[in-house]
């Protein structure tokens, strides 16, 4: 699947919306930064095996001031066997994520923590992924929906006429 990766909201508050509604910069290659932003907030948790590049932009974004420039200037492949895929569905992965999440909405004030924390939660729901297949595939979801239909009135018994 071929995408452009385009991460316009960069504050902390944003980013912790979740990947399913605000985009991330998914690989360190698309962002750039002075190497003093280590000395300031520290290389990247290297305790972490999955969520590490997660962790170093959420500190990152608290420090420096972030531009965000709207050039294409590399790619990379995210194939199925990367880190990043396999972060988002094996449960290591999701949970290391979710405790990197938790730790950082710590940092915000009490109701933006509550706020963004529903909206989190409600991303990780069945109704959710539905929701979000249907927007994103209309077509399919009416061809399943008209299958579905046409099985289920089938499978009805028939009453008398």
């Amino acid at each position: 699947m071929k995408f452009v990766n385009r991460p316009r909201r960069l504050r902390l508050w944003q980013l912790l919306l979740g990947t399913e509604l605000v985009q991330f910069p998914l690989t360190p290659a698309a962002y750039f930064y002075h190497r003093s932003l280590h000395d300031r907030i520290g290389g990247y948790a290297e305790d972490l095996s999955y969520a590490m590049d997660l962790d170093f932009v959420l500190r990152a974004v608290q420090t420096a001031t972030v531009h965000y420039v709207d050039e294409t200037w590399g790619n990379f492949w995210l194939s199925p066997e990367c880190k990043t895929v396999a972060a988002g569905v094996t449960r290591v992965g999701i949970a290391e994520r979710d405790a990197v999440y938790r730790h950082f909405r710590l940092d915000l004030p009490p109701l933006t923590r509550w706020l963004v924390a529903t909206a989190f939660e409600a991303t990780q729901t069945k109704l959710f992924d539905m929701l979000l297949f249907i927007s994103r595939r209309p077509d399919l979801a009416l061809h399943r929906l008209g299958h579905h239909l046409r099985r289920v009135c089938r499978l009805r018994p028939r009453g008398p006429e």
